[in-house]
């Protein structure tokens, strides 16, 4: 194995004929691994099917779901690195009646073992009921006016999360969405458009998401 050194800082190693590796003395700030997930399925929950954490008040309509295809996992190059989140996303409702808005939200979620243990990261404080947190949640109008009942929320956010991971372990992130309102809004929708049909019209077709993570030296 070939390793360079400044001084006694090892920058680089090598074995064979592999790529280069940062090693551990690489300066703090630089970009160790990068992870990113991608998906364009459109999703669609009327009830929490016991992947996120009960959000609100025990109605079958108000819940949080987690889908694996947010799932964002990385194998420590160092130990004890920062983790860059940044997600772009979105989510949306209809509804049988008009109605003056709707209410949704995401947030962010990590396992330091890599599995599904959650535990929220960059969230806002709940002192009475912690695991109802969330990064960010807006009350959405309708997409136009008249007769239109089709509620959609553009998504995005980044946070800096500081692990305790060892290299070599790893490490796996996720996004929470949440989802509140009465009857009338019964569904959430992920990368779901109103007219949800695959014409010519600039509002056909469907939307997309993305979350990527990288692994910055401490």
């Amino acid at each position: 194995m070939a390793t360079l050194k400044l001084n006694s800082y090892e920058l680089f190693t090598q074995s064979e004929n592999n790529k280069p590796e940062f090693g551990t003395g690489v300066p703090a700030g630089c970009m160790l691994n990068i992870e990113s997930t991608w998906f364009n399925n459109q999703l669609s929950y009327n009830t929490a099917d016991g992947t996120g954490f009960s959000s609100v008040n025990g109605s079958p309509i108000s819940f949080s779901v987690v889908p694996s295809l947010t799932y964002v996992t990385l194998t420590a190059k160092q130990s004890n690195s920062r983790y860059y989140l940044n997600f772009t996303g979105n989510i949306s409702t209809s509804t049988e009646s008009i109605l003056g808005d709707w209410i949704g939200g995401f947030g962010f979620l990590v396992d330091t073992n890599g599995g599904t243990s959650w535990q929220h990261v960059g969230a806002g404080v709940n002192v009475n009921h912690p695991s109802n947190v969330k990064y960010f949640l807006s009350r959405a109008s309708a997409t136009g006016g008249g007769n239109d009942s089709y509620y959609s929320m553009q998504l995005a956010g980044s946070f800096l999360y500081t692990s305790n991971v060892t290299a070599g372990n790893n490490i796996r992130f996720a996004i929470e969405y949440f989802h509140y309102d009465n009857g009338y809004h019964e569904y959430l929708y992920i990368n779901r458009t109103h007219a949800n049909n695959q014409s010519t019209y600039p509002y056909s077709g469907g939307l997309a998401t993305t979350f990527t993570v990288m692994e910055i030296a401490a």
